[in-house]
């Protein structure tokens, strides 16, 4: 196991349309197409323990992805625009817990910073 602590990487001028995939990852843009609903709706398929868009858009009774958008174009220099993806009354005890954890999103300069803290980037990671 490799461990990478505070890894930073800077994203830009990327298209979001047409996103730059290089040959050594492990998917291909085909998975890409087919993973965005599971991060980008609140769909929770009956077969996997949780998805991140789930547990970002509905799992705790908010919209936790609208409400950091309507926070940071209310308060643009905020510092609490936070998701939160882990549940305490049940991650500690049940297997399938999410990878990505926290997310912290600043605005400065007219630009969207993203801080993400992930526990685990194994797949097989319980």
């Amino acid at each position: 196991m490799k461990e990478n602590l505070n890894l930073i990487t800077v994203i830009s001028e990327e298209n979001p349309d047409n996103p730059f995939l290089p040959e050594w990852l492990p998917f291909d843009k085909k998975h890409l197409e087919e993973y965005y609903p599971k991060i980008l709706t609140n769909i929770k398929l009956p077969d996997i323990s949780y998805s991140y868009g789930n547990r970002m858009r509905g799992y705790f009774g908010r919209d936790q992805v609208q409400d950091i958008i309507d926070k940071l174009k209310k308060e643009s220099d905020s510092r609490s625009a936070v998701i939160s993806l882990w549940d305490a009354n049940l991650d500690h005890i049940q297997k399938g817990s999410p990878c990505l954890n926290h997310l912290w999103f600043r605005a400065r300069q007219e630009k969207l910073y993203l801080t993400a803290v992930i526990r685990s980037n194994d797949p097989k990671s319980e």
